[in-house]
Formats: structure tokens, C-alpha cells, sequence
């Protein structure tokens, strides 16, 4: 008759084992995430210092779920949409926020 208990205690614990053993954690997934991230920041960094036109250009390539951001600035307003599809071309990219100012040439007396 002691079977009884035992076999009641496992019932009641397999589940809790069952459950830890899932690996879809919130912070598996962040880290994922930051994974994939940093991952488009270097290959859209990578396709823009491919591109000769932004030798002059200061670009900074951030990534937030797969939505790239560029800030910075370039020489035109065609740099500026160049830069855009560049970034829109690389694998994984879901949406890209273009936020490149364009430099406007001082004039010197």
C-alpha cells in the first residue's frame, strides 16, 4: 500500500519537470533577438562601407527587432536615399528609419 503515495507524488511532479524543460523563455528570446540584431547592424554597416559614395558620410547603424535606424549625416539628399535602399536590401532587415541629415556646405569668405 505505500505504491499509493509514490505514484500520487510523481503525477503530481511530472508535469512541473515537463515544464522546465521548455526553452521558449522570455530571455532566451531576448537574447535571440539581441543576437539577430547586432547581426544586421554589422551586415548593413558592411553594405553602406561597400557603397564609394559614403566615404565622407558619418552613418550609425542601430537595430531594434529588425528595424534598422540610420542617423548620421551624408553629403545629398541622393546619399540619403541611396543609404536607404542599401539598408532595405540587406537579408533580415523588416523596415528601415532613415534619419540622415544631410550637410549642407559652409561658404567661406
Amino acid at each position: 500500500m505505500t505504491l499509493r503515495p509514490t505514484i500520487f507524488i510523481l503525477f503530481l511532479l511530472l508535469p512541473l519537470l515537463a515544464l522546465t524543460g521548455c526553452d521558449n523563455t522570455p530571455a532566451n528570446q531576448t537574447k535571440t533577438i539581441q543576437m539577430e540584431d547586432t547581426s544586421l547592424n554589422v551586415a548593413v554597416s558592411d553594405a553602406l562601407k561597400r557603397e564609394a559614395f559614403f566615404n565622407n558620410s558619418t552613418i550609425t547603424v542601430t537595430s531594434e527587432q529588425g528595424e534598422i535606424s540610420l542617423n548620421g549625416t551624408v553629403n545629398s539628399t541622393e546619399d540619403k536615399s541611396r543609404a536607404g535602399v542599401v539598408a532595405e536590401k540587406v537579408t533580415g532587415v523588416k523596415a528601415v528609419k532613415n534619419n540622415l541629415n544631410i550637410i549642407t556646405p559652409s561658404i567661406s569668405n
